[in-house]
C-alpha cells in the first residue's frame, strides 16, 4: 500500500534524527501527502479499514462528506453526502469523526447540542441515520463538541459524550450510548472524584482484545487529573491514571487521546497547559489501571497544543499537536527517542489541523491546510 509522494514533503532537520538501538543513524522520515479535497473544508478525519481501504470525512458547506481510496490514497472517489439533517459543529479537536470495520462505515456528527450517528455499508456508500443521541432529553443538554462514535470489535455502535444539566457546567458527566442498549444514556464518570473538565476532550477506544476504555480529564477543586474507565463489554473499573499531571490548572481542549501498542499496552497523550509552558506528555499502561510516570514528548512554544496519537504495528508512535495559532506539528518515536518532524506544510500552505490514524502498517493522518484543502499523509 503506497501513497503518491508529492513535492510538498516537509523538510526534516538532519540534526534532529535519533540513533537506533544498533547505533546506526536513522534517516529522516518522509511524509507522503495526497490531496483528498481541494474545496474549502474543515474538521477532517480518516479511518483505515481492515483491508487497507482509506475513508476520509470532512465538513464542507454545512454537510459532512466522505471520500474513499482503495489504492492507499493515490486516488479518491467522488464525495458522498452523509447527513440528511442537522448542521455539523466544528471546534478544534471536536468535529465529525469516521470509523470503519469489515462491514460498515460510521460517521458521528456533533450538531449544536445534539449528536447524530450515520451508518452505511462499505460499498456503495449510502448513509442513513442510526440515532440522535440524547435528542429526547428535555432537562439535559449535551456538550456536543465532544461527541464520538465508534464501531466495537463485535460490530456494534458505541458513542461517548459530555452531558451537563440545564446548560450548567457543574455536575456534568461523561457518558456512553450504545446500539446494543437502544442508545440509552449511561453515566461512566459517576464514581470519579470531582467532575469531568467541560472544556477538555475525552477519548473512547477499543483494544485489539475487545476491551473498552474511556479517558477524560477530571476537575477536582480546579486541579485537573486524568481518569480512565475500562472493562470488557462495559466499564468494570474507573480509576485515576496516577499522578500524571497534578499541576495543570488551565485546560483549553487538552484532554487525553488513546492508542495501543502491538503487545496490548495502552498509550495515552495529553497536554500540560500551564500558561508558562506547553508540552505534550505520554504515559503507558498494561492493564488500563496502573500507569507509568509521564514522559514529556517535547517542549513547545505554541498555545493550546491539543495533541493526538497513533501507533502502527511496528510500535512506531506518532504524536501531532494542533496549536490555537499557527501550523500543526508532528513528532515520531521509532524506539530511539522522539524526533521533531517540524511544523506541517503542504504546497507552501500551513496545515492548521491534523488527526492521526494507525492501522497495521499504516501510520499517518489527515490534515486541513490554510486554504481548506484536505490532505492525507503517511510515513
Amino acid at each position: 500500500m503506497t501513497l503518491l509522494l508529492l513535492a510538498c514533503t516537509p523538510t526534516v532537520p538532519e540534526s534532529e534524527t535519533a540513533d537506533s538501538t544498533d547505533s546506526e543513524v536513522l534517516s529522516p522520515p518522509e511524509l507522503a501527502w495526497t490531496l483528498v479535497d481541494e474545496d474549502a473544508a474543515e474538521g477532517a478525519d480518516v479511518a483505515v479499514a481492515p483491508d487497507g481501504t482509506l475513508y476520509a470525512s470532512f465538513v464542507r458547506g454545512g454537510h459532512v462528506w466522505v471520500r474513499v481510496s482503495e489504492d492507499g490514497g493515490a486516488s479518491w472517489s467522488d464525495a458522498t453526502w452523509v447527513n440528511d439533517a442537522g448542521n455539523p459543529s466544528v471546534y478544534q479537536v471536536s468535529h465529525p469523526e469516521i470509523d470503519v470495520d469489515a462491514d460498515r462505515v460510521l460517521v458521528s456528527m456533533p450538531s449544536g447540542h445534539d449528536q447524530a450517528l450515520f451508518v452505511s455499508d462499505r460499498g456503495p456508500l449510502e448513509f442513513s441515520t442510526v440515532a440522535w443521541v440524547g435528542h429526547d432529553q428535555d432537562d439535559w443538554q449535551f456538550e456536543a463538541i465532544f461527541f464520538q462514535g465508534r464501531l466495537a470489535p463485535d460490530g456494534s455502535i458505541w458513542s461517548s459524550f459530555h452531558a451537563f444539566p440545564n446548560g450548567s457546567w457543574s455536575d456534568g458527566w461523561k457518558g456512553i450510548a450504545r446500539e446494543s442498549n437502544g442508545f440509552e444514556l449511561e453515566n461512566v464518570s459517576e464514581s470519579a472524584a470531582g467532575e469531568p473538565c467541560e472544556c477538555c476532550a475525552h477519548d473512547l477506544f477499543f483494544t485489539s482484545s475487545a476491551d473498552v476504555a474511556l479517558a477524560w480529564r477530571g476537575n477536582v477543586d480546579d486541579i485537573r487529573d486524568m481518569w480512565v474507565a475500562t472493562g470488557h463489554g462495559g466499564f468494570d473499573s474507573v480509576v485515576t491514571a496516577g499522578d500524571l499531571a497534578p499541576d495543570i490548572s488551565y485546560c483549553p481542549v487538552q484532554g487525553p487521546r488513546l492508542a495501543e501498542q502491538a503487545d496490548g499496552t495502552l498509550v495515552m497523550v495529553w497536554a500540560d497547559a500551564m500558561q508558562s509552558a506547553y508540552a505534550p506528555y505520554i504515559a503507558t499502561s498494561a492493564d488500563g489501571e496502573s500507569w507509568t510516570p509521564s514522559e514529556k514528548v517535547m517542549e513547545l512554544d505554541e498555545v493550546r497544543p491539543s495533541p493526538t496519537i497513533a501507533v502502527d504495528g511496528d510500535d512506531r508512535m506518532l504524536v501531532a499537536w494542533n496549536p490555537e495559532f499557527g501550523p500543526s506539528g508532528l513528532a515520531l518515536d521509532r524506539g530511539a527517542g522522539w524526533e521533531h518532524l517540524g511544523a506541517l506544510e503542504v504546497e507552501d500552505s500551513e496545515v492548521q489541523f491534523v488527526e492521526l490514524v494507525g492501522q497495521g502498517e499504516f501510520l499517518g493522518g489527515v490534515g486541513v491546510d490554510e486554504a481548506g484543502r484536505v490532505w492525507v499523509f503517511r510515513l
